[in-house]
């Protein structure tokens, strides 16, 4: 056989197999940690509850009686440590006339040192601005749902 061609292909069959065993080696690594410390991994960071009914976010836009939010992803609780942003979602809530408008400032404190609450109108709601947003339903896979309180805190 002809070492010009025998060579070039040896090298070539190192090259790829090194990188996968490389890859599929550090797959099996990753997958056998998980396994091994999920329980210190769930303690130190625990997943959030499978029914949730308050959720905070920024507003994105109010149009008529629906609150656009842009909230954290509930599956994506987990630090990341390449410092990539966690995933959104935009969920919407819808108000009536039974919603509750909370408005908590911290930068008025009471004189026993709580903070001085008040109410405000869904017209003052401005894109941008962070709100806590509560429901009877459970919201965490909910795109829309009806408000029965909207928290706004200011520090």
């Amino acid at each position: 056989m002809n070492l010009k061609i025998v060579i070039p292909i040896a090298v070539i069959f190192l090259i790829a197999g090194a990188a996968g065993g490389g890859y599929f080696g550090r797959e099996a690594g990753l997958k056998k940690a998980r396994s091994e410390y999920q329980a210190l991994l769930d303690l130190a960071y625990p997943p959030p509850a499978l029914e949730i009914h308050r959720i905070s976010g920024t507003v994105r836009a109010v149009v008529g009686g629906t609150i656009h939010l842009d909230v954290n992803a509930p599956e994506d609780y987990l630090p990341h440590l390449d410092g990539s942003p966690r995933k959104t979602a935009v969920k919407a809530a819808n108000v009536s006339g039974a919603t509750e408008y909370v408005l908590v400032d911290y930068s008025k404190p009471q004189e026993n040192g709580d903070p001085t609450r008040s109410t405000f109108t869904l017209e003052e709601l401005k894109p941008g601005e962070q709100v806590v947003v509560e429901s009877d339903e459970n919201i965490r896979e909910a795109k829309v749902f009806e408000a029965k309180l909207v928290q706004q805190v200011r520090f």
